[in-house]
């Protein structure tokens, strides 16, 4: 079929390797206490600067940026943080003089109004915070800007224009992405205050304490009743939840997985889990026990993701992977390199600092489950912009190139009779992750869930 061909193209790319350049000087922390926001900086001393992850880093630091934080799909911050690792782990000034020119062109960039701009700050904004970070930089200006963004009237949607209030009001990936960079901005600018209410956002995910408000996608199919005196709806299902036909709900991010019909999670559960690994990794970097609250909701959400549709199958997903890995104790199988990600990136090479650190290292997989066989389609291609709807949710991660069918091996301690996990939806994945524009993609994901049985 031609439509199916193009919602199943995909657009490659190559990066040139950058050669090492600059004179070499000592960084100097923009912690007092030594570590970044990131990793603590004595681990990032130790890590290597050889080999293909490295490699991979210095190339992503060379490649050329047009910062646009009007624009959900931008990913310069990535390269600001390629340049800020470069500069914190070999001291290179032009890696430092980069991530300044980033820093300036992304305020420029900043447009009040434009489509969906929390969703873009959301998803770009702490990556320039790390960098900054990263290189020590204090810069009055953006203080000042970072400072007042968090909280100020940006536009561009119906419902979420503050970059705090939808992280307050929402738990879909619009909420994730802007309590992710909102942890990274009020670190960086020691807002105790903010932080607070950061982790209050945070530790009300997995308990049913946060009331959120619901969007127009959330279904009760995926979430799981909590006990008496909690508040519905709950964010990621706890431990022991089992949602009908005795499918296993732990762990599952609810928001996000209503993009499908039950028992098919959406695509977007990765997007999901995505910030929350970034979140969860920001929150322990401050002290507190983010790895381990409700449950290891984080490794539970992981996990979740991984034994419905393999995380470090999809492209975007890959760099949570490793931070997954290196924090929770049952281990993300079949690691695979990688250099992109939204706001975090090149945790393969990052991966061995956190490693062994004294932060909690919960179980991914609480529970014992047997994960599902894949579907042939599984992996969908590069993201679009996200449909308009009445109350509209962004478009997943940049994912990998479909895959042949695979399937996730059983823990080696699944019970006899495990519950059954709920699958991937291969067709709404390609719609939504197709080149077709956002109009066309909402006619065919509506003229398919009327052929669902």
């Amino acid at each position: 079929m031609r439509p199916a061909a193009r919602l199943m193209a995909v657009a490659t790319a190559a990066i040139a390797i950058v050669a090492l350049l600059g004179p070499t000087i000592r960084p100097t922390p923009a912690d007092s206490t030594g570590g970044y926001l990131l990793v603590d900086q004595a681990a990032l001393l130790s890590l290597p600067t050889n080999g293909a992850a490295w490699t991979s880093l210095v190339s992503a630091a060379g490649a050329s940026a047009s910062p646009d934080l009007c624009d959900q799909d931008d990913k310069s911050d990535v390269t600001a943080l390629a340049n800020g690792l470069l500069y914190a782990r070999i001291g290179q000034a032009a890696a430092a003089a980069k991530v300044r020119s980033l820093l300036a062109a992304a305020m420029a960039s900043q447009r009040d109004g434009c489509n969906n701009a929390v969703l873009a700050l959301g998803r770009q904004l702490g990556g320039y915070v790390l960098a900054a970070d990263l290189i020590g930089d204090r810069d009055a200006a953006f203080v000042s800007w970072l400072s007042a963004i968090r909280t100020r009237d940006i536009g561009g949607h119906g419902r979420w224009y503050v970059l705090r209030d939808t992280s307050e009001n929402s738990a879909n990936n619009w909420g994730l992405w802007a309590t992710a960079s909102l942890i990274a901005a009020d670190a960086y600018l020691g807002d105790e205050t903010g932080l607070s209410s950061d982790w209050g956002v945070f530790s009300g995910y997995g308990d049913g304490s946060w009331p959120f408000q619901k969007t127009g996608s959330w279904s009760q199919d995926w979430s799981c009743p909590q006990g008496a005196g909690s508040t519905l709806p709950i964010a990621i299902d706890p431990v022991g939840c089992t949602l009908a036909g005795g499918y296993d709900g732990n762990g599952v991010t609810v928001e996000d997985a209503s993009r499908s019909s039950f028992p098919i999670a959406s695509t977007y559960i990765h997007e999901a889990v995505d910030a929350l690994t970034i979140s969860a990794l920001l929150l322990a970097r401050q002290g507190l026990p983010a790895w381990t609250v409700n449950d290891a909701q984080v490794c539970r959400a992981g996990a979740f993701a991984d034994r419905v549709g393999r995380l470090n199958d999809f492209g975007g997903s890959k760099f949570a992977a490793w931070v997954l890995d290196a924090h929770c104790a049952s281990h993300v199988p079949a690691l695979t390199p990688t250099t992109g990600g939204r706001m975090l990136a090149f945790t393969d090479w990052l991966a061995p600092a956190w490693t062994g650190s004294p932060e909690p290292t919960p179980s991914l997989s609480p529970t014992a489950t047997v994960a599902p066989t894949l579907n042939p389609t599984q992996t969908p291609t590069p993201p679009p912009t996200p449909r308009p709807t009445a109350s509209p949710t962004p478009s997943p991660t940049e994912t990998a190139a479909p895959s042949p069918s695979a399937t996730v091996a059983p823990s080696a301690t699944a019970s006899p009779s495990p519950s059954p996990t709920p699958t991937l939806d291969p067709v709404i994945g390609a719609i939504e992750s197709s080149d077709l524009s956002a109009s066309d993609q909402a006619l065919l994901e509506a003229l398919y869930r009327r052929l669902l049985p």
